[in-house]
């Protein structure tokens, strides 16, 4: 039982070290999300996000998202933000991008590695 428990860790760990997936959980005012494809949609609490997909709050609006991990992301009005991913050393990892203006987040450090985080001068994480 004890080894079966270690196991199913070990294997949660790894799912959450790569990519990011994330759900809207929380909208207020105009949001939009523009598909890895390109396509530009209005957001819904509930939409799914992927590898490539693009937050975009306006003025006076603003949106939260929670990771399969449980972690939270809460993007400012003004701002654009991707989720994205990186190849470093063999391995697939998460980098949350902020393109312009000012993201918060909260990670929940148990269920695996923090994503790396990316602004326009900068990438930043624990390698």
């Amino acid at each position: 039982m004890r080894k079966t428990m270690v196991w199913a860790v070990l294997l949660l760990a790894a799912t959450v070290a790569t990519a990011q997936e994330a759900d809207i959980v929380y909208i207020d005012g105009i949001v939009d999300v523009k598909l890895a494809d390109g396509e530009r949609m209005e957001a819904f609490i509930g939409d799914y996000l992927a590898v490539g997909d693009t937050i975009i709050t306006s003025e006076d609006s603003l949106a939260e998202l929670e990771t399969e991990s449980g972690s939270a992301i809460k993007i400012a009005e003004d701002t654009i933000f991707t989720f994205q991913e990186l190849e470093q050393d063999g391995e697939k990892r998460s980098v949350l991008s902020t393109t312009l203006g000012s993201v918060a987040f909260r990670f929940n450090k148990f269920t695996g590695r923090e994503p790396l985080i990316a602004t326009p001068g900068t990438i930043a994480g624990r390698s």
